[in-house]
């Protein structure tokens, strides 16, 4: 269901937006208080795949909007790493959804797969084992096409192994190859 951002008035604003994704069914509405200046109420409704009750709110002032975003998509996201459930960016997608050949045009063939140890080490054998003088990006771009992820997976995975992903055969804190 699309996006409805209404203008109640001059001073209030309201957006809502109904999502299904896998069996489950959210509405989340936003919407500026009347009683108090600058501030955003967001309030989450759901019922999950199995019918659990999802119910949450969340407000603050309207100049935090632009961090919000980020620090929820990486918070839940990585919650949701840590239980085991793979999460697609792309708004209504799941990993499952794309295992059932549902991906969209353009996007690689693992994204959004969770990495494995063994890929894990083989990104780990191929960036220490690189010539600093090739450059980080070349790389980067060469390793995410053959293991079918993004370069952003790429780099992302490089920095949790405490790889510098700007400096390749390099490690954070300057120590190179083992």
């Amino acid at each position: 269901m699309p996006a409805t951002p209404a203008r109640r008035d001059s001073a209030q604003v309201q957006f809502t937006r109904e999502l299904d994704v896998d069996g489950a069914h959210y509405q989340v509405t936003a919407a500026t208080s009347a009683e108090l200046a600058d501030t955003i109420v967001i309030d989450v409704l759901g019922a999950g795949p199995n019918g659990e009750a999802i119910q949450g709110t969340l407000t603050g002032p309207t100049s935090a909007l632009a961090h919000l975003g980020p620090l929820l998509d990486q918070v839940l996201g990585g919650l949701a790493q840590a239980h085991g459930v793979a999460v697609d960016r792309t708004l209504g997608a799941t990993a499952a959804t794309r295992r059932r050949g549902d991906r969209r045009a353009g996007t690689p063939r693992n994204a959004g797969q969770p990495w494995t140890d063994e890929l894990k080490a083989d990104l780990d054998r191929r960036w220490r084992a690189a010539d600093p003088a090739a450059g980080a990006e070349p790389l980067i771009s060469t390793i995410a096409e053959e293991l079918g992820r993004t370069r952003e997976s790429i780099r992302s995975q490089l920095q949790r192994q405490h790889l510098d992903p700007d400096r390749p055969g390099s490690t954070f804190g300057g120590a190179g190859r083992p």
